[in-house]
């Protein structure tokens, strides 16, 4: 987390960034407010490093200025050239989060807007059998059309707030349909659409002598004691921290401070995330897993349809106060988009109607994805939080193939 001070003319700002985006104060006139401005000086003069950002772990030995320069990898999504664009791009990034998460045991947790990226692709798109396996010979012919065209793929950035899950999450069954993938993975693959299973009560997969990489090491918050534990994933609680290692092979030895990063935690932007983690708090523990995740995905694609007219045309102010900046445009907890999505009357009235008519052929695809991710949403007799169906990554793979086979030749 950086803080960081605003000196716009007469007007000063205070603004923090962290990986999640940037929150800032109201801004105060330095002329009406003197003394308020000498206060903010004063502290920043006097504050020490690491109270301005700086890591503590880091030993200075001698002030060297340096900047690093990198090379942009792509835009936003927003930045899309036309539907089939869009809805490709979308799948890449299911796709990559399905990977990740059966591969490596690794979940986002961060799915926002500014982390859905496009790129310019540097080889060959080779997942088409995923595509081949899911249609008829001529949709296939039409579509692999249309992918040829597409110079651009999608990229799911920023895995800052990424932690290892449990063994049951990581290798949940998935599709009969397992294009491109790594051994290990394919043979993961059971059920089409068995639920997953969240990280939150132990498991007996790391019992006896069996070596595992799904452990993390962790010191419980609070305590007396430095002493660094090493636990398998299935078995953190909420008093863990986990400790991040630079290269060491002993914990004891590492001075990287530890960061909040425990999956049973929740992370994301208030604007995309899913209504059970925005309804966290004392007394009602959530466990982050691939369906919040998955909700938020949905909330970006309904998003990007009433922010933009089309492609790199954004709807005026007054439209979007009407739609996108009540249900979006939110910097603090909110459920009032999922609300809004799962009631019939809202949905129609509040939200396709304000989707402009270069959305509309994929409506359908909304549609289909709302009564699977949101209209499941309740609670149950003890005021908790339940899915009443359960989904996954081919779940929305599947839908966006279809939708993609069904568009226009020119969309």
């Amino acid at each position: 987390m950086v803080p960081s001070i605003h000196i716009l003319g007469s007007q000063i700002l205070l603004t923090v960034f962290d990986r999640g985006g940037s929150l800032s104060t109201c801004p105060f006139d330095i002329h009406r407010s003197p003394l308020e401005f000498l206060r903010i000086l004063i502290g920043i003069s006097a504050s020490t490093l690491p109270a301005l950002g700086f890591d503590a772990s880091i030993e200075w030995t001698e002030v060297v200025l340096s900047r690093l320069i990198t090379q942009p990898v792509g835009v936003l999504i927003t930045e899309f050239s036309c539907l089939g664009e869009l809805l490709v791009a979308f799948l890449d990034y299911i796709v990559a989060h399905k990977y990740a998460l059966q591969t490596a045991g690794v979940l986002h947790r961060d799915i926002s807007l500014i982390n859905l990226l496009l790129a310019f692709r540097k080889t060959k798109r080779t997942n088409y059998q995923m595509f081949k396996d899911l249609l008829k010979a001529e949709a296939w012919k039409r579509l692999r059309d249309k992918l040829d065209c597409l110079t651009r793929q999608g990229i799911l950035a920023d895995w800052g707030y990424a932690v290892p899950v449990s063994l049951d999450t990581a290798t949940g069954p998935t599709n009969k349909v397992v294009p491109d993938m790594p051994e290990p993975a394919a043979a993961m693959a059971t059920d089409k659409y068995a639920p997953y299973s969240p990280p939150q009560t132990p498991t007996d997969s790391l019992a006896g002598d069996q070596e595992s990489d799904n452990c993390v090491s962790v010191k419980k918050i609070g305590s007396a004691s430095e002493a660094i534990q090493v636990v398998p994933v299935s078995e953190l609680a909420m008093d863990d921290e986990i400790v991040l290692l630079m290269g060491t092979s002993n914990p004891e030895n590492d001075l990287r401070h530890m960061i909040n990063s425990s999956p049973l935690h929740h992370t994301g932007t208030w604007s995309w995330m899913s209504a059970q983690l925005v309804m966290a708090g004392p007394g009602q523990p959530v466990v982050h897993d691939l369906l919040h995740d998955l909700e938020s995905f949905f909330y970006i694609l309904v998003g990007i349809c009433v922010l933009l007219d089309q492609p790199l045309q954004t709807k005026c102010e007054e439209r979007l106060a009407h739609c996108f900046d009540k249900l979006f445009n939110t910097f603090e907890p909110s459920i009032l988009k999922t609300i809004v999505i799962q009631l019939d009357l809202t949905w129609v009235l509040l939200v396709v109607n304000h989707i402009s008519p270069y959305f509309k052929p994929i409506i359908p695809l909304l549609t289909s994805l709302r009564k699977e991710i949101i209209l499941p949403l309740a609670s149950d007799d003890n005021s908790g939080f339940l899915c009443k169906t359960s989904f996954n990554h081919d779940t929305i793979i599947e839908l966006i193939i279809t939708m993609l086979s069904n568009l226009p030749d020119d969309a």
